[in-house]
């Protein structure tokens, strides 16, 4: 090699050690940007009401400037009568917080998920998004109802994993014409929706604007009512007079077998506008009040509290979304 070629061969080299340094240092960043803060988990999560109880509104996260951002701890918990409950929490304690939203906003959802880590099921071919494995504890989030885009750190549910102690971002886009109206947002990874919607891993979505479309609403007094169904407890010699399942108003439970209602507050006379998601992994249920069906608009005139009775029958189709007023 003569002089010439040994200083070109040296150059080259010296270019080619930038170049990996280089590449190496993007490579450092990018995985440190790629990686946020784990959201800690809440004490005490899933907290649940008493039979009986007044049905309060669930709490509420709402968009400012064209984005909702928001935090969410995935946890679960095993309740008196031993079943498993799983919910969406965020650092101030908020469970399952309805998410309000403008057509056009953006949805910012960092979520952990801080459920115990389970065996390896099967791997997810790729492209991936997330993890590249499924246990029985995964996580991804599916905004139900929405015509969001089926796309990475959006609503795919194919190919989004998200394991036990890992963290991720989702920033999805409501479109410009998305209906005004109510929508669910709850877990999808295959083979293991079932169980995290009976333990109520749930909530509400609400894209502004039905006052454009129903100017009867304007106005209103407005209340969401999410419906769940749960094991029954006890598990009990099944029988014609046996539910499958109980169901849950707002986490209030109408258990089997004395089936105590539910107290909704309305005052006499008052219109209110009532957002009503049937949220259950498998019930069909009916909806009615002590004095009129409500599967209709209606008017509560004659009492200050309802009383839904709630029955897994023929009536609100599962993952539905009925509006009542």
């Amino acid at each position: 090699m003569n002089f010439i070629e040994a200083t070109i061969a040296k150059a080259l080299f010296a270019i080619a050690l930038l170049s990996i340094a280089s590449a190496g240092a993007h490579a450092g960043t990018s995985t440190q940007s790629a990686a946020p803060a784990p959201v800690t988990p809440v004490a005490n999560p899933c907290p649940r009401f008493a039979a009986g109880s007044v049905v309060q509104d669930p709490p509420a996260l709402f968009s400012h400037h064209g984005v909702l951002s928001a935090d969410f701890s995935w946890q679960t918990t095993t309740d008196k009568d031993g079943r498993h409950l799983y919910c969406f929490m965020t650092p101030d304690g908020l469970e399952n917080p309805t998410l309000y939203l403008f057509p056009g906003d953006h949805l910012m959802i960092k979520v952990t998920n801080n459920t115990p880590a389970a065996p390896v099921e099967m791997r997810i071919d790729p492209p991936n998004c997330g993890a590249l494995t499924m246990t029985a504890s995964s996580l991804n989030i599916h905004y139900h109802g929405t015509n969001t885009s089926p796309t990475c750190h959006q609503d795919d549910v194919l190919h989004t994993i998200i394991n036990s102690g890992q963290t991720f971002t989702y920033d999805v886009h409501i479109p410009s014409d998305e209906p005004p109206g109510l929508y669910w947002y709850h877990p999808h990874i295959h083979m293991h929706v079932e169980p995290e919607l009976q333990g109520g891993g749930s909530g509400a979505i609400v894209v502004e604007g039905i006052q454009d479309f129903q100017p009867r609403v304007a106005g209103l007094r407005q209340q969401v009512f999410v419906i769940r169904d749960q094991n029954l407890a006890g598990s009990p010699i099944e029988s014609p007079d046996v539910p499958s399942w109980d169901l849950t108003v707002n986490n209030v439970p109408i258990s089997f077998p004395d089936e105590i209602p539910a107290v909704i507050r309305i005052g006499a006379g008052e219109r209110q506008l009532w957002r009503v998601s049937n949220s259950s992994a498998d019930s069909i249920s009916t909806f009615n009040s002590s004095s009129t069906a409500c599967l209709r608009p209606c008017k509560l005139s004659d009492s200050t509290v309802c009383r839904p009775v709630l029955r897994t029958a023929a009536g609100a189709a599962k993952s539905s979304r009925p509006k009542m007023f």
